[in-house]
């Protein structure tokens, strides 16, 4: 990012770092349950 846009989205960031962040842990989980369940079978 640039310093132009960071004032900007400095009250964002943390709310967007927090979502993105859930979101790769509910892939990575999702990705673990559907290998043990293919593994499993």
């Amino acid at each position: 990012m640039t310093a132009v846009s960071e004032p900007v989205l400095a009250p964002v960031r943390p709310t967007v770092v927090r979502l993105l962040a859930l979101a790769l842990a509910l892939v990575a989980l999702a990705a673990l349950v559907v290998r043990s369940d293919a593994y499993a079978q």
